[in-house]
């Protein structure tokens, strides 16, 4: 029985367009359970790229230990000159720590973005190809434009999420250990230090209803 005839939704491999990419072809496709939710059916795609989101990962803590290291070295500067010590130890370590965190601060995002559009591209392609399987029939009964728009956020959403994602919890990290040092060096500065975050939050939540639906038009 002809290809065609056993599964209608499917073009014969003579009307499939054929093209020759230049870049790598996924090297895994999503999981064809469709029990599993979407993370768990896009995770074998992901799982490829794990060895650079670790890569990335370390380099983010170690970026982020640098910056935290920063105040406490001015710190100890100030401390020195108060006591008519010589403050160019710590000048050094200052521009140490700088380039430190201009080296692994570039290569934790350098590292989560590579990942993140080379997911975008590998689903891409594997939506390609199963759009371009499908009969000519199927695309007369559907509105191609509505398939295609959606494909399109849905990708674009996962790259986001891997993307930005990694980045945000850095910066949570970074606030919390942040808090720490701040904490140990000083309670009653860091609490006035603290104390217009709420009006900030706020302020935020509030330009955030606003602006944030333009984004809609």
């Amino acid at each position: 029985m002809p290809a065609s005839a056993a599964s209608p939704e499917l073009a014969a491999p003579a009307t499939r367009p054929s093209t020759v990419s230049r870049y790598p072809q996924p090297r895994r496709g999503i999981d064809p359970d469709r029990a599993r939710g979407w993370l768990r059916r896009v995770w074998p795609v992901v799982w490829v790229q794990r060895r650079i989101f670790v890569f990335g990962v370390i380099a983010g803590f170690l970026s982020t230990a640098a910056t935290v290291l920063v105040p406490v070295t001015v710190g100890g500067g100030i401390d020195a000159i108060t006591d008519d010590e010589s403050p160019t130890p710590f000048v050094l370590v200052l521009a140490i720590l700088a380039a430190a965190r201009f080296g692994f601060g570039f290569l934790y995002r350098f590292s989560l973005f590579r990942a993140a559009h080379t997911i975008e591209s590998d689903l891409r392609n594997l939506i390609y190809e199963k759009l371009t399987a499908l009969s000519f029939g199927y695309w007369d009964r559907i509105q191609s434009g509505q398939v295609i728009s959606r494909a399109n956020t849905d990708i674009r959403s996962i790259q986001l999420l891997f993307a930005f994602g990694p980045l945000i919890a850095m910066q949570l990290v970074l606030l919390v250990v942040a808090l720490v040092v701040m904490l140990l060096i000083d309670v009653p500065l860091t609490l006035i230090a603290l104390s217009p975050l709420p009006l900030v939050f706020l302020v935020g939540v509030r330009l955030r209803n606003r602006i944030f639906p333009l984004s809609w038009v």
